[in-house]
C-alpha cells in the first residue's frame, strides 16, 4: 500500500521551469510554492536586527493589464530596531545602458493582511521602527517586521540588472549596501498536479 502511495505521488509530481532574476555573489532567500516562480532576494545583514533585501521579478498588473518588471527594496527590522533611508533614491542599470537610472522611493509598507495584521504605509523618508506586530508569525511573514518599497519598470526583460540600494541610517551610523547584480536564470520547481 505504501509503495502504491509513493508511486501515485511521484506520478503526480513534476517540475515546471520558470525564468527568474537571481542575485549573483550574495546570500539569497528563496520563497516559492508548488508550481510558482520563486521570488529570490539578495540578503545584506548590515547590523544585528537590520537586514536589507532586494529582489527583481516580473508580475502582471491588473490596473493596466500588462506585465511589468518590479524592483523591491526591503528593510527587515527586529522589534525595537530603527532605520531610515539616508537618501530615497535607488539606482538601477541593465544590459546595454550607459548610465544608471535613478528612481525615487516614495513609500514603504508593512503588514500581513492575510494573517490579520493590517498593512500600514510609511513615507520613504521617515524613521522605520520594528515592532512586535508580526511576532506570532513564522518566516517569511514574521516575527521580524518587513518594510517594502516597490518600483515598477516597463515590460522589458534585460538579461542582467544591477540594483544600487540607497544608504541606510541606523542610529548615528550610515551603512552603504553593496550593489546587487541579478541575472536572468531558468529554474525548475516541483509541481504537484
Amino acid at each position: 500500500m505504501r509503495a502504491l502511495f509513493i508511486a501515485v505521488t511521484l506520478g503526480l509530481m513534476g517540475c515546471v521551469s520558470h525564468t527568474v532574476y537571481q542575485p549573483i555573489d550574495h546570500p539569497i532567500e528563496k520563497v516559492s510554492c508548488s508550481c510558482c516562480a520563486p521570488l529570490i532576494s539578495s540578503i545584506q545583514r548590515i547590523k544585528d536586527g537590520v537586514v536589507i533585501k532586494n529582489k527583481v521579478y516580473k508580475a502582471y498588473s491588473f490596473e493596466d493589464k500588462a506585465s511589468h518588471l518590479y524592483l523591491t527594496m526591503e528593510i527587515a527590522l527586529a522589534p525595537g530596531m530603527k532605520a531610515k533611508l539616508h537618501d530615497t533614491r535607488m539606482s538601477v542599470s541593465w544590459t546595454g545602458q550607459a548610465e544608471p537610472t535613478h528612481f525615487e522611493l516614495s513609500e514603504f509598507s508593512s503588514g500581513a493582511e492575510g494573517f490579520g495584521v493590517p498593512r500600514l504605509t510609511y513615507s520613504a523618508d521617515q524613521v522605520l521602527v520594528g515592532t512586535n506586530r508580526l511576532g506570532e508569525l513564522s518566516p517569511p511573514y514574521g516575527p521580524t517586521e518587513r518594510f517594502n518599497a516597490y518600483i515598477a519598470l516597463s515590460s522589458m526583460q534585460p538579461p542582467e540588472i544591477t540594483v544600487i540600494p540607497p544608504k541606510v541610517l541606523v542610529g548615528d551610523q550610515v551603512f552603504v549596501p553593496l550593489p546587487v547584480k541579478f541575472k536572468l536564470r531558468e529554474v525548475s520547481v516541483p509541481c504537484v498536479q
